[in-house]
């Protein structure tokens, strides 16, 4: 089916993702997302499996930092990629026990030497916020993928454009985020990773008919129907 919802965030918003055995990825880690900001502050935070790995924002020195935990240990990348507020920008960052690689719109822009295996916990995931100092995001969400492999630089090329059927090798989330309606994310995958909103309906994000880009679902093969 075409792309047709994303999530907004409004710098109060989260998400939770319970804790779960395939969450706990030690070795090889891809977290993707398109993220639209409408808030201009550093310390947003996209997605955070506290003391594992963490994707957020820290300002246009930063940029998107990836961080991985490696014997309790926070291993951050400052990639430098910055999400322009009002524009859709795709991050990918992957590592694979060598280093950590971070994309912007399916391109590689930055590399950080790294080895050791990622910390697993019994945390839970969470989407939009920051548990262990509040950082909340202020923007919009779509496309949100997680893998316990380390994606090649022609995967995230030929599929950051593309909805994926989530049986690809090595997913452990995919949030597609086209529901609309309701208060739980759906996990593609055959995970359950489903998030779920809070009760509090001031911390609830909302659904929006905005997307990065439009076209069928693709199984391993790059679309020729971008929206």
């Amino acid at each position: 089916m075409p792309n047709t919802n994303s999530l907004s965030f409004d710098g109060n918003d989260f998400g939770t993702v319970p804790d779960s055995a395939s969450l706990d990825i030690s070795g090889s880690l891809t977290i993707e997302a398109y993220i639209n900001r409408t808030g201009t502050g550093a310390g947003q935070t996209l997605l955070r499996k506290e003391a594992a790995y963490l994707l957020d924002y820290q300002g246009s020195t930063d940029g998107v930092r990836f961080t991985v935990w490696i014997g309790a240990v926070a291993q951050s990348f400052a990639s430098g990629v910055i999400p322009d507020v009002g524009t859709w920008v795709h991050v990918a960052c992957t590592y694979d026990g060598v280093s950590q690689i971070a994309y912007k719109n399916g391109v590689a822009i930055g590399t950080r030497a790294q080895t050791g295996a990622i910390d697993t916990n019994t945390n839970n995931v969470f989407i939009g916020q920051d548990t262990s100092n509040g950082q909340f995001l202020n923007g919009t969400i779509d496309e949100v993928r997680l893998w316990n492999v380390a994606r090649t630089a022609a995967q995230v090329s030929d599929n950051y454009r593309n909805e994926l059927d989530g049986t690809e090798t090595g997913f452990q989330m995919y949030l597609q985020l086209d529901e609309g309606i309701g208060t739980v994310a759906q996990d593609s995958t055959t995970n359950n990773n489903d998030m779920t909103f809070p009760a509090t309906a001031g911390s609830q994000p909302t659904w929006s008919t905005a997307v990065p880009f439009t076209g069928p679902v693709m199984t391993g093969l790059q679309s020729k129907y971008w929206g």
